[in-house]
């Protein structure tokens, strides 16, 4: 098992995986993925098979004390 940090040669793996863990359309899938792009996803692959996947989005998080960098997890599929 590999974790590592997708590339632009997985996003049909990618798709493909998201489509049959969340049943979302092409169109969205596609949307998300030219919005935030592939560099924000982390691949977990079995015999150079991505079998799980999450997207670490940054975001800014407000307090009343300050704003905070951190990562908002999106997407975070595992292979049925």
């Amino acid at each position: 098992m590999q974790n590592r940090k997708a590339t632009s040669s997985d996003i049909l793996e990618i798709k493909l995986l998201w489509g049959e863990v969340f049943g979302d359309s092409d169109g969205y899938i596609n949307s998300f993925i030219n919005h935030f792009g592939v560099n924000t996803c982390y691949v977990c692959e079995i015999n150079h098979t991505i079998v799980a996947m999450a997207f670490a989005l940054p975001t800014t998080l407000s307090t009343h004390y300050s704003n905070l960098t951190t990562l908002y997890l999106y997407a975070c599929a595992t292979h049925p």
